[in-house]
Formats: structure tokens, sequence, C-alpha cells
């Protein structure tokens, strides 16, 4: 086994906003992710739901790519992620491929990336129109606590206000997460 500190390698360690939403390079730490201003208001859900893993140390190391591909049921930002919609852009040896988020963690601690490959970024589609997001996790204390169950919900409104299109999902409650 062979252990590689991607945080050096630039194209890894971007935010990107493109015209098809975000792309947050794996070596993004979560602090990063809660000072970028385009992504907060584009994603505020997603961005607070990476602002809860760990500590305010662990933050300027912790990745949503890393809790990701950690694949506990009980992981803060994979239910923002799924709700979202977002994709994981894979590298490995026999080149790129590109994962809805709730299809890597295949079980608790057991994901389905193969031997030799790595996230490369994760990609949030663009908002539509009036869109929102928004995550809330049940913890047995006040902080520094593991979700008992967590949700997340990405909703956009219709022309009436009517909603028009809902993702939700569900961590903590099953061996992955449940888009529901």
């Amino acid at each position: 086994d062979l252990v590689v500190d991607i945080k050096r390698i630039k194209a890894m360690r971007e935010i990107k906003k493109t015209a098809s939403g975000f792309t947050i390079g794996a070596a993004v730490s979560c602090a990063e992710m809660n000072e970028n201003k385009a992504l907060i208001k584009a994603w505020p859900g997603v961005v607070e739901a990476a602002g809860l893993i760990g500590s305010k140390q662990v933050q300027s190391r912790c990745t949503v790519a890393g809790n990701l591909c950690n694949s506990s049921p009980a992981a803060d930002s994979v239910p923002a992620l799924v709700a979202a919609g977002a994709k994981a852009l894979i590298q490995g040896p026999k080149g790129k491929r590109k994962l809805a988020v709730e299809d890597v963690p295949v079980g608790p601690g057991k994901n389905a990336l193969k031997k030799g490959e790595l996230i490369e970024a994760i990609e949030l589609p663009a908002r539509k129109g009036k869109s929102g997001d928004a995550y809330l996790r049940f913890i047995p204390r006040t902080e520094m606590d593991i979700a008992v169950v967590s949700a997340a919900v990405s909703l956009t409104l219709g022309e009436k206000g009517v909603i028009k299109d809902a993702r939700v999902s569900l961590g903590a409650v099953a061996p992955t997460v449940l888009l529901v």
C-alpha cells in the first residue's frame, strides 16, 4: 500500500465555478469551502454539512472527497452531496470515470473505488432558478458528535411557487445514505 498526499496538486486544490456548476478539487479542505462566497451562495446546505465534519483543527485538512471515500453511514457531507445530485470524478489506471455520489459508498467503510483509483473532484450541478438546499443532523450532544440521523434536501420551485424538483436524502439510518 502507498499513501500519497495530494494537497500540493494545484488542480485538486481549486474550486471552479463553470456554466455547468462547481468543481471542487478532492484536496480542497472543508475550511476552504466555507470561505468561497460563490459556493456558499449556490449550495449553502452542502457547505454547512462540510462545516460540520470534525473540529476546527480537522476542518483545515478534511475534505468532502475524503468524507465520501470513508463511507461512514453517518458522514455529514454525503447526504448533502446526494441531495444536490453531485458526481464524483474518479481517476485511475484505466482512465477517468464519473459516478453519482450516492453510488460511491457501497457499505459501512466500503466504497466503489477500484484498486489504484482516487477521487479527483466533486461536481455540483448549476442551480436552477428558484432553488435552495439545506442540511440538518441530529446528535446526542451539542457538538463534536456523530449524527444519529441526518437529512438533506435540494428543492427547485416552479413559476407558481410549487415544488417542481426535489431530492431528499437521509444519513445514518442505513448502511449507506438513502435517497428518498
